[in-house]
């Protein structure tokens, strides 16, 4: 019988398709030696029947005519539907973590995008939120501030104490004795000094009063060497103390003489402003440095003056390029090898002035043939003092200074070449820059402000933001913007991790009308005084001036959360207040014969009148006052007079008294504004014998 060739046939029409998976018979070949084996262990030889193969097309049709189950629509759809809910449930989780835990998307990289040789141990999650809670406070009334406020701890409990340099609305030029008893029940001296206020408590620890307001505080050296720093302390009228830490009491004070003779009358601009230094004296105590301005016959002029700490005695003066006026402190930058620089600034808020360097130890020669101008400007000068802070890494400190007329400019401190410098257009500053840790890098960041506007006192609004120490480049997407802004600089909070830190500074609006005023002017002959203490919120607005206290850092949306707010503790601030006026009165009222001892002396007798007649009229202290907030009217007395617990308080009287920083002249102006103009006019001079006559203000 004849087999089968044993090649196998090959149809091109065969598809696999077509031969069923399922294989019902077995094929198998017979084998002597191994009797049945299966085909796939012995390869493909001749089977004794061909394989059947099944057809898939009945069971197609059949699965076709079937009806299908509901369940296999329905579960596409709950897959769907659950992918879905997860998906929305995963966004709202990620929103409200993004609203509860504010945190820029920058700093989630880091946490996902390790950098090289950094570790996640070392990445600190920044303080988004803060929360506000009062220590203690504390109202001074009938005080100004315009010094910083200095830390020491004076009681010695380990706690540090509040040490504030204070003026008085009530000084002037050739301020009569009458006035420290008539207004603070004391005898002469009362018109500025300082206060150590117990940092546990806020109670009194001690009070210095000096002749004249303190711009300048410095505790840092110890004179007295009884383990408590004392305090360095100057300002107008000639003020250059030093004041005992422990108990307040005064050290010595330092006078001006010409020629070994002491200065007699007082000058009408007669400015220290001093800080301590190492010892150039050689008796092993930190020395002073100060810079002095005194208007002279032929203008005002500058110099720089080295006193003793030790006594006070006078060590050496020298006067400043072109004998131009000077105004805050000099600053000493020390290089690696010891040597050291002193660096001071000139000029005024629109007289000439420069930036400056010298040799310390050609100072105290009195040899200024070496110092090297490092900027120069024709029209302004430099009312603020530099920050020294290395910003390129050598080890030696740069300087960082923000000039009057709208520059801000970095030195190598080594070389006093620029390192960079920014401009804003049109604007003036008062404040030094505040550095910190904005961004995150290892340098350091500076906080600046500048008022926009014609001139001092003529300013539209105020812009504050953060430059970048390596490049000047700002960090904020934009300034924050305010009504009137303040004339100083920021506090820093130093806080763990690099880019963390806490930037304070304040801000000013004028209450429902943020952001920048439209463009005003003075009426040509109106007092720069009256200008510069115009109540602009009310004249413009009719509204009343609000500030912040405001913290700011790279994690926080400007411009920052609120520490402080005017409007919050408008009660506080408001109550505080005392009407000078009503308490003379009243100190007449109850000491008769002070007038007696006076009686010759025509100002007091035209002030009798005065506080007879108007109340409101003789005070030239700057108060704050509100009808909404005030209250309990003294019977008998009528609406001017206002009484809480013993004390006259202000009441709102629609005027905004003006009181020149000489005391020659006082001014008011009225409380509406219509136009784009506003004026004062000149009130009663102080030593004149005139009734006291409120002017209201006019307008083109």
């Amino acid at each position: 019988m004849p087999y089968p060739s044993s090649k196998l046939a090959v149809r091109d029409s065969f598809d696999d398709e077509d031969v069923s998976d399922d294989v019902e018979d077995e094929v198998f070949i017979r084998d002597g030696r191994n009797g049945f084996k299966v085909d796939e262990e012995r390869g493909v030889k001749r089977p004794l029947m061909a394989p059947r193969r099944k057809s898939k097309s009945s069971q197609f049709h059949s699965e076709i005519g079937r009806n299908p189950p509901c369940r296999a629509l329905c579960a596409p759809f709950c897959y769907g539907f659950i992918a879905l809910a997860v998906l929305l449930g995963l966004i709202l989780l990620v929103v409200s973590l993004v609203m509860w835990f504010p945190f820029p998307l920058d700093k989630v990289i880091k946490f996902w995008k390790v950098g090289e040789g950094s570790q996640l141990d070392s990445i600190i999650v920044p303080c988004t939120e803060l929360v506000v809670e009062d220590v203690w406070t504390r109202s001074l009334p009938k005080l100004t501030v315009e010094s910083a406020v200095r830390l020491n701890d004076v009681n010695r409990d380990g706690v540090m104490d509040v040490i504030v340099g204070y003026g008085t609305g009530a000084d002037g030029h050739n301020v009569p004795n009458f006035m420290c008893t008539l207004y603070f029940d004391r005898k002469t001296p009362c018109l500025g000094g300082v206060i150590a206020l117990d940092g546990l408590t806020g109670n009194t620890i001690w009070q210095h009063w000096t002749s004249h307001p303190i711009f300048t505080v410095d505790c840092s050296a110890d004179l007295t060497e009884d383990k408590t720093s004392d305090c360095l302390i100057s300002g107008k009228g000639g003020v250059l103390q030093l004041v005992n830490g422990h108990d307040g009491s005064n050290v010595w004070q330092f006078v001006e003489q010409v020629g070994g003779a002491e200065l007699h009358g007082e000058p009408f601009v007669d400015i220290f402003s001093a800080q301590f230094i190492q010892d150039v004296d050689g008796d092993g105590l930190p020395d002073v440095l100060a810079a002095h301005t005194q208007d002279t016959p032929e203008g005002m002029k500058g110099c720089l003056v080295l006193i003793s700490g030790k006594e006070g005695k006078f060590l050496q003066k020298v006067a400043t390029p072109h004998q131009e006026e000077t105004y805050y402190a000099p600053q000493v930058l020390v290089y690696l090898d010891g040597a050291s620089i002193v660096m001071f600034g000139t000029g005024g808020q629109a007289s000439p002035g420069g930036l400056y360097a010298v040799p310390l130890h050609q100072l105290v020669k009195g040899n200024m043939l070496e110092v090297q101008e490092l900027y120069r400007d024709e029209a302004k000068g430099i009312m603020s003092p530099p920050v020294l802070a290395d910003l390129n890494q050598d080890g030696s400190e740069d300087v960082v200074a923000a000039m009057f007329n709208s520059v801000v400019i970095a030195f190598n401190g080594l070389t006093l070449q620029p390192l960079w410098n920014v401009s804003f257009p049109g604007s003036e500053t008062f404040s030094a820059p505040t550095p910190s840790y904005f961004n995150d890098d290892s340098i350091p960041d500076f906080l600046v402000k500048y008022q926009n506007g014609p001139g001092f006192p003529v300013y539209y609004s105020s812009q504050t933001t953060v430059l970048d120490g390596k490049t000047g480049t700002p960090l904020l997407d934009k300034p924050v913007v305010d009504t009137a802004g303040s004339q100083m600089g920021g506090l820093s909070i130093s806080v763990e991790g690099l880019g963390n830190d806490l930037l304070l500074y304040w801000t000013a609006n004028c209450l429902h009308h943020e952001g920048p005023t439209k463009p005003f002017s003075f009426m040509p002959g109106s007092s720069i005084q009256a200008q510069s203490r115009a109540d602009l919120c009310q004249m413009l607005f009719n509204s009343t001036l609000s500030t912040q206290f405001v913290a700011l850092s790279q994690h926080v949306e400007p411009p920052g959360i609120a520490v402080y707010s005017s409007e919050e503790r408008r009660e506080l601030e408001y109550n505080s207040s005392v009407n000078t006026s009503a308490q003379a009165h009243h100190y007449l009222d109850t000491h008769p014969d002070f007038l007696d001892a006076y009686r010759r002396n025509t100002v007091i007798s035209n002030k009798k009148k005065e506080f007879e007649g108007d109340t409101t009229g003789a005070s030239s202290f700057r108060h704050r006052g509100d009808d909404s907030v005030l209250g309990n009217n003294v019977k008998g007395k009528g609406s001017n007079y206002f009484y809480n617990e013993g004390d006259y308080l202000v009441a709102n009287q629609g005027q905004n008294r003006i009181s020149n920083d000489a005391g020659e002249q006082e001014e008011t102006l009225a409380s509406d504004f219509q136009g784009d103009h506003i004026v004062a006019h000149p009130k009663a001079h102080l030593g004149q014998v005139h009734e006291s006559t409120h002017y209201q203000s006019c307008f083109q």
